[in-house]
């Protein structure tokens, strides 16, 4: 639930009490309404955000949310990115509980996977070693991939990350300095910075 829609629960269940003629009577008619609307947007408001339980992508690691994405990944709109997991062969863990929602070629060099999380947050994993079929599905913490070699010995692993069931059709996480760029630059709010205040 929005801002927009707990308002409007509010407004609905202050114009039952206003029609209220006699006091409290909880089993009463505009009464019950109003505590049921209450009880609606209370148990909204207490309700924790999906998007908490993402956790890390590398062992011993910090959580994903707890990183500044740096770049966008080329040729895919809206799944800025960070660059972790640096090395040949560093393993690379489901954030959350996922599943492999799209089907991708490569990610030259290396192989790719599109994954939607439990929390609607949709990854965009990248120089792995490995693929996985449509509908194969990871708990949180399960291994994915491994990183493959890359030229510069600059091998690692990407993340890119999709968050427009919070932020809105066709709207993106901020990335680098000024929020959309320029690539390789920090500046930008932690992701979860960025999801906090989407909620507000």
């Amino acid at each position: 639930m929005n801002d927009a829609q707990r308002l409007t629960v509010l407004k609905s269940a202050r114009a039952e009490l206003r029609l209220t003629k006699i006091g409290y009577n909880p089993s009463g008619g505009h009464w019950h309404e109003a505590n049921e609307l209450l009880d609606k947007l209370a148990a909204d408001l207490a309700a924790k955000p999906k998007w908490l339980s993402v956790g890390a992508v590398t062992k011993p690691g910090a959580s994903l949310l707890d990183m500044r994405l740096t770049h966008n990944s080329d040729g895919i709109a809206l799944y800025p990115a960070v660059d972790l997991a640096w090395g040949v062969g560093v393993s690379m863990y489901a954030p959350e509980a996922c599943v492999v929602f799209l089907k991708d070629t490569s990610a030259s060099p290396g192989e790719a996977l599109y994954l939607k999380g439990v929390s609607g947050l949709q990854y965009w994993f990248a120089h792995l070693d490995r693929d996985y079929a449509l509908g194969h599905s990871f708990a949180k913490g399960a291994f994915l991939a491994k990183t493959v070699y890359q030229a510069a010995g600059k091998g690692h692993g990407h993340v890119g990350v999709n968050a427009e069931v919070f932020l809105g059709k066709g709207r993106q996480l901020k990335y680098g300095r000024s929020g959309t760029g320029p690539d390789y630059t920090t500046g930008s709010p932690t992701i979860r910075a960025q999801l906090q205040a989407s909620e507000l």
